[in-house]
C-alpha cells in the first residue's frame, strides 16, 4: 500500500476488486455468516437459483436452496462448522 494511502482507502479498493470478481465468475458464489444468513449472492447464482441478490441478502439460505428433506442435517453440520471448525 502506497505511504500515503489510508486503510479506508485499501478498504474500499480491496472490496471493489471483490466485487469485481464475484461479478464476473461465471460460477454460483454464495456467501453466509456464521448463523447461515446469506451475504453475498453474484449473479451467476441469481441465474441458477432464480433468485435477486437484493431480496435474498440476510435470509437464510437453508430455507431458499437447501431441499426441505437435507435442512436439518445442514444447519447441524454448519453448527458443527461453527463450533469445532470441522466440517465432518
Amino acid at each position: 500500500m502506497p505511504s500515503d494511502a489510508s486503510p479506508s482507502d485499501a478498504l474500499a479498493r480491496l472490496q471493489a476488486r471483490f466485487t469485481g470478481i464475484l461479478d464476473a465468475a461465471l460460477d454460483c458464489i454464495i456467501t453466509i455468516d456464521r448463523h447461515g444468513n446469506i451475504t453475498d449472492f453474484n449473479a451467476a447464482a441469481e441465474r441458477t437459483f432464480g433468485y435477486r441478490r437484493a431480496d435474498v441478502l440476510g435470509r437464510e439460505m437453508a430455507e431458499l436452496i437447501i431441499p426441505p428433506a437435507m435442512r436439518d442435517r445442514h444447519r447441524a453440520g454448519l453448527q458443527r462448522l461453527v463450533d469445532t471448525g470441522e466440517s465432518k
